[in-house]
């Protein structure tokens, strides 16, 4: 039974696995030229070896902190600004703060 289980989910996914590799295979190339390029300017600039650097993990942080901002932008404010109509009489009361700390209102 098992065995079934894991074919038949094997079967299902393995379309969706291909998908997402032809996704992004084309895009890891162009990252991986672009890091190529990268490393040759710095190499260019600081007349130093640029081997250590990520740049496809840096890359990829920039990313997801662009994204994070995107969100952060386009989703509406958690607290909304309210407005609470006070009376006058209220805004005039003159507040007594005691012995005990508590507030005495004295309109």
């Amino acid at each position: 039974m098992g065995d079934e289980i894991g074919k038949f989910l094997q079967a299902e996914l393995q379309p969706t696995l291909q998908d997402i590799e032809r996704q992004l295979t084309p895009r890891q190339a162009v990252s991986e030229r672009t890091q190529t390029l990268m490393a040759r300017v710095l190499e260019a600039m600081t007349n130093m070896q640029a081997i250590e650097i990520d740049f496809w993990a840096t890359n990829i942080l920039d990313e997801q902190n662009g994204e994070a901002q995107r969100r952060e932008s386009q989703r509406p404010s958690l607290l909304p600004v309210t407005s609470v109509p006070v009376p006058d009489e209220v805004l005039d009361a003159k507040c007594i703060l005691t012995e005990n700390n508590k507030i005495w209102i004295d309109a």
